[in-house]
């Protein structure tokens, strides 16, 4: 059990029923925990002050050196030192399960990438890997169960497969790319195809793009799960079973000739069509059965789709269909990624993998590395737009955050390979602020992440991992570590034994490697 979570225990106990929230103060002298508790408590025959100064007498005051109220009434709690003593202790002995949750009966799955098999991966897809990816590992460390999944649109009934196959057959060049990178490269697949139709050579060729695009997510670390194909809908009659469905709850009608679903009367801002005047499905109706895939035949809890900033518009019709059918709004969550701007030299690198100008995801990994790849991709909320400097990225240097860590990791190692240690230290030797404020900066490691899988924002993670590797130069820059004291050394060296526990968990949950050497 985390502090923070000891905390909040401690205050609901004074005042059962009261939703309680404890968060650590910006600025130290407030304390090491704070709440706002009191204003909850707040009623027309009592003040908030006075609410406080009632709620601190009601709480066991075993875990806090004292209780100050602030203001109107915000409480700032300050931890004995014999509570964070404990801590460390806790973080050496649990080393890489340290701020695991406990096992929880939710089944999540997290569909990460989803990009078309009409082309590489591309950078503007690894915003959302990268992301699905760590989140997974976030919710895994909670005590989630979790599925990660690949979702390959290469249905031959698809427009895109139909103009890959027509561009690969020379007919049209909707993806000029193909001859280039593809069939000059595999002249068998050019072969193969020849004599098909244009949906059969599109999925052919689909499948072979496929799985260079999953040789790719392996070579840069991203694991995936399942990699579950849209023609498997079609395969195993997927797509009608959705429409019988539909057709059951009366939620459809038909219309000039087409097949609408009333996704208006469910929160959507129009009724779509599901079945065209063609007798063609939508791409609105296969991805509704590939969603109830998901939670009827797979039984997700929850379901969390990751897609880029052109599906910002597509995610309330879907949410309002499956709302239609009974799947509550909180099991089905979108997350949109923004655009991504590549700079270099000051001048940006259009992408673009209709015209052929695009950076692929490999080679951008391959140029700056997988560590600082991830992390600056990670570093910024998903719906914020992003710009990636490439210099900043290719330093070596306290500039680049992602090495600044990684240093702070290497050279606790280098620390420890020369620090006399002990099987018990003398914790109560670490006195000085700066020894107190990293156990305390570690600690607040279990609700960073326990904060990412409530809230599927994993942004925080990168910047507490580098605000640790701060707290540890800081300290380091002050106080020595091997010194003619073996007591106080050892009593250090299990301090930054435990900073270096708590970044690699850190580091590992962000899928960015922890050094011995650098």
């Amino acid at each position: 059990m985390s502090l923070r979570t000891r905390i909040q225990k401690s205050i609901e106990k004074a005042a059962p029923g009261i939703d309680v929230t404890v968060e650590v103060p910006q600025r130290p002298e407030h304390g090491d925990y704070a709440t706002n508790a009191a204003f909850l408590l707040t009623q027309k025959s009592i003040s908030s002050k006075d609410a406080a100064q009632n709620l601190v007498q009601n709480i066991d005051s075993a875990l806090f050196e004292k209780i100050d109220i602030a203001g109107a009434g915000f409480i700032n709690f300050f931890l004995k030192k014999e509570l964070l003593y404990g801590e460390l202790e806790t973080i050496r002995k649990e080393k890489l399960s340290y701020g695991t949750g406990e096992k929880k009966q939710k089944k999540i799955q997290v569909e990460c990438i989803s990009a078309n098999p009409t082309g590489p991966i591309t950078l503007g897809n690894g915003r959302g890997a990268f992301l699905g990816d760590t989140l997974a590992r976030a919710l895994k460390h909670a005590g989630f169960t979790v599925e990660t999944e690949y979702y390959v649109n290469d249905a031959k009934a698809s427009k895109q497969i139909s103009d890959l196959g027509k561009t690969a057959l020379g007919e049209e060049s909707a993806y000029p790319y193909i001859e280039e990178l593809y069939l000059q490269e595999h002249p068998n697949i050019k072969k193969e195809i020849e004599g098909m139709t244009a949906a059969e050579a599109g999925h052919t060729l689909a499948q072979f793009i496929q799985k260079e695009n999953e040789k790719t997510l392996q070579d840069i670390g991203i694991h995936t799960d399942v990699f579950f194909h849209e023609q498997e809908l079609f395969d195993k009659k997927k797509v009608r079973a959705a429409v019988d469905l539909l057709k059951k709850h009366n939620l459809d009608y038909e219309k000039d000739g087409a097949l609408w679903l009333r996704t208006s009367a469910h929160g959507d801002t129009e009724d779509r069509v599901i079945i065209r005047n063609t007798g063609e499905p939508t791409y609105f109706l296969t991805d509704l059965a590939y969603h109830l895939n998901k939670f009827t035949d797979r039984k997700f809890n929850t379901v969390i789709d990751i897609w880029g900033a052109d599906h910002h518009g597509y995610a309330p019709r879907l949410q309002a269909a499956l709302r239609a059918l009974g799947i509550r709004d909180e099991q089905f969550r979108v997350i949109i990624t923004q655009l991504v701007r590549l700079t270099e030299n000051g001048k940006e690198v259009r992408m673009s993998k209709r015209t052929g100008q695009f950076e692929t995801l490999a080679d951008f990994v391959n140029d700056i590395g997988i560590d600082a790849a991830r992390y600056f991709f990670l570093e910024k909320s998903p719906d914020t737009h992003m710009d990636f400097d490439l210099g900043i990225a290719r330093e070596h240097s306290a500039k680049n955050p992602v090495y600044y860590i990684q240093y702070a990791h290497a050279r606790i190692a280098s620390i420890l390979n020369e620090a006399q240690s002990q099987k018990h230290p003398d914790y109560a030797l670490l006195t000085e602020q700066k020894e107190l404020a990293l156990i305390k900066h570690m600690a607040q490691f279990p609700d960073v992440i326990e904060d990412a899988a409530r809230t599927f924002q994993v942004h925080h993670i990168p910047r507490y991992a580098y605000e640790l590797a701060h707290a540890f130069h800081d300290f380091y820059e002050e106080h020595h570590v091997i010194q003619e004291n073996k007591e106080l050394e050892a009593a250090r060296a299990a301090l930054v034994e435990g900073v270096q526990t708590v970044l690699q968990n850190t580091l590992h949950i962000l899928g960015i490697h922890a050094p011995e050497h650098m």
